[in-house]
């Protein structure tokens, strides 16, 4: 081992342009990474709040969608036969609009 020791060399290896950062000047390196480092995280995060106000609108849309149809099925006498399966479809959407408000509600949490 000593002798492997001995014949490294006394240089340091890194190039003249990768100085430590201890070094006078050699700091703007790490504060260049520092404020990209926050402006990815700025950029992660308007990116998950976005989607969730993209899923929000969509629970939104979905509750207004149910509401209007089931009046409007409930309003034909005629259909009874297939008011089963028309309300199963309402109840499903109605689902689907919960899971959608808890998952926006999720991405706004994590972050």
């Amino acid at each position: 081992a000593f002798l492997v020791m001995a014949s490294l060399p006394k240089e340091p290896l890194e190039d003249s342009k990768k100085q430590s950062f201890w070094m006078p000047g050699s700091y703007v390196r790490t504060v260049h990474r520092t404020d990209q480092s926050f402006q990815a995280c700025n950029d992660i995060m308007a990116c998950f709040m976005e989607r969730a106000k993209v899923e929000k609108q969509y629970a939104q849309q979905l509750s207004q969608w149910s509401s209007k149809w089931k009046s409007i099925m409930d309003s034909h006498s005629e259909l009874d036969h297939a008011k089963r399966g028309f309300h199963r479809l309402l109840q499903f959407s109605t689902m689907f609009e919960s899971v959608l408000t808890h998952f926006s509600l999720v991405l706004v949490i994590s972050f």
